[in-house]
């Protein structure tokens, strides 16, 4: 029975090899497309816009693009940027209780009644009376270059207790800095703010 039934078989494949041969003929054709492209031996890299330098080799970008600012205008300064955002974030932020040409910053925000003032940030030392501050060296409210011993990145990025909570329902409420205000803070500090020395006075 089985060998009667063998040869039956055998030309129902015969019948359909044809047919999956022209079914598979494109693709078959299709592959042999990629493969003659990608086994060329010293593929031309395509470097897009910027000039290929004529060595196969990846040119360094040395040129920092312009950097959008926030009035339409642009710049190749990071730090233009920088501070613009650092000045947004402290004036939403900070300002409310601690910028004395706003209502109440004398007694809310006291002692630090200048937070918009760069010059008077970097160059005017914290209360030596909090021992804590004083054991955590941040004897500074911005130290530039150093971020972590600045005592307004510290209470708003690391202790987190600023802007702290309206005590009462008659204040304004500050919401708390973001990760990403912080880290804008942080280069702001570390990159951006001039040393104390030459420090100009802010906005």
């Amino acid at each position: 029975m089985k060998s009667s039934l063998a040869p039956t078989r055998i030309q129902k494949m015969n019948r359909r090899m044809p047919m999956l041969l022209l079914l598979c003929a494109p693709l078959a054709f299709a592959c042999q497309q990629l493969d003659s492209s990608a086994s060329s031996e010293n593929p031309q890299p395509d470097f897009g816009n910027v000039p290929d330098p004529g060595n196969g080799t990846i040119p360094d970008q040395t040129e920092t693009p312009p950097i959008l600012l926030d009035d339409g205008t642009t710049t190749t300064d990071p730090c233009v940027k920088v501070t613009q955002d650092a000045d947004k974030i402290r004036q939403n932020h900070c300002a409310g209780c601690h910028q004395a040409a706003t209502p109440g910053a004398q007694t809310i925000g006291a002692p630090l009644t200048f937070i918009m003032n760069d010059a008077m940030l970097s160059n005017t030392p914290t209360p030596t009376t909090n021992s804590d501050w004083v054991a955590a060296g941040l004897m500074d409210y911005v130290k530039p270059g150093d971020p972590e011993h600045s005592l307004i990145y510290w209470r708003a990025a690391i202790q987190g207790d600023m802007p702290k909570p309206a005590q009462d329902p008659s204040q304004i409420s500050y919401p708390p800095t973001t990760l990403s205000e912080d880290s804008i803070l942080h280069e702001w500090i570390l990159h951006c703010m001039p040393p104390t020395s030459s420090a100009s006075t802010g906005n």
